[in-house]
């Protein structure tokens, strides 16, 4: 391999790096919310509608996911689904976990459903939310889906209060695409 395709390597590797260490910190700030005494767990304003064993469930999927151990984490994930008592917050946080695990193992398609199944919850914050969205976006952008990547971008814009750069590039490259310019 060249030293360029290299160099692009370890940059791929990176990206991944960041993508699992982000995730991990929203896991764990739920999990510590979800620890506090006096926390409801019920997605309301003392709490992050995560319950305690989700929140420890979610974090062990995500140490294996660390670890690039997509099909031991999903196994706790998918197991963790199965349980008759969950709220809203937490099936969206499981479907957001699946979607990352499955960004991970490069399983697009997979991966844009179930984030699509963790927002259809309404049960993010502003934040999540948001940051959801956008992730959604880009993957309906490498699936070709240029239209629906399109508005959730144009929605993600309206509530954005600082837009990055690569958010305006995204939407460039969906507008090329549709090759409306």
């Amino acid at each position: 391999r060249s030293p360029a395709q290299q160099a692009e390597d370890g940059d791929d590797a990176d990206r991944g790096q960041q993508r699992r260490a982000g995730l991990a910190g929203r896991i764990m700030d739920a999990a510590v919310v979800a620890r506090e005494p006096g926390n409801r767990g019920d997605g309301g304003k003392q709490g992050s509608g995560l319950g305690k064993h989700v929140a420890e469930k979610l974090l062990a999927a995500n140490e294996l996911l660390q670890k690039d151990a997509y099909d031991d984490a999903l196994a706790i994930v998918d197991q963790l689904a199965k349980r008759r008592s969950l709220k809203p917050p937490e099936l969206a946080q499981i479907h957001r976990f699946r979607g990352y695990i499955f960004v991970n193992k490069g399983m697009t398609e997979q991966a844009a459903d179930e984030l699509q199944k963790s927002l259809d919850q309404h049960a993010f914050d502003r934040s999540t939310e948001q940051l959801t969205t956008y992730s959604l976006a880009q993957l309906y952008t490498q699936l070709g889906r240029y239209d629906r990547a399109l508005a959730l971008i144009d929605g993600w814009f309206a509530n954005a209060e600082s837009p990055p750069a690569d958010a305006y590039y995204l939407k460039a490259m969906i507008l090329v695409q549709q090759e409306k310019f």
